[in-house]
C-alpha cells in the first residue's frame, strides 16, 4: 500500500510543482506555502531543484522497494496524497478558469 501511495505522491508532487511555477511565472496565482514562497523568490531555479529533489527522493524509495510497512508512515503518505490531491484540483481549476 505505501508503494502506490508513494507512486501518487510522485506523480501528484511533478504536476504540483509544474503548475505552481507555471501559476507563479505568469502571475495567475499566489504560492500559499510560505516556504515554498520563499524558495520561489529566492531563484524560480531553487523552487523547481527542491520539487525535482523531492521527486527524485521519492522514485529511491519505489524503485528500492523498502520494506516501508510503518503505520505512521502508511498514515503520513496518506495524509501527504490527500493534501497534494486537494492542491491539484485547485491547480486544475485555475488552468481551466484561465484556458477558458
Amino acid at each position: 500500500m505505501v508503494k502506490k501511495l508513494l507512486i501518487a505522491l510522485l506523480l501528484l508532487n511533478i504536476f504540483d510543482g509544474v503548475a505552481t511555477y507555471f501559476g507563479l511565472h505568469f502571475q495567475l496565482i499566489n504560492e500559499g506555502n510560505p516556504l515554498m514562497k520563499s524558495l520561489y523568490e529566492t531563484s524560480p531555479a531553487l523552487f523547481l531543484l527542491i520539487k525535482l529533489g523531492i521527486s527524485i527522493l521519492l522514485l529511491f524509495f519505489i524503485k528500492n522497494n523498502l520494506k516501508l510497512k510503518s503505520t505512521i508512515l502508511k498514515v503520513v503518505c496518506l495524509t501527504a496524497v490527500c493534501v497534494y490531491s486537494m492542491v491539484s484540483f485547485l491547480h486544475m481549476y485555475w488552468i481551466y478558469y484561465y484556458i477558458t
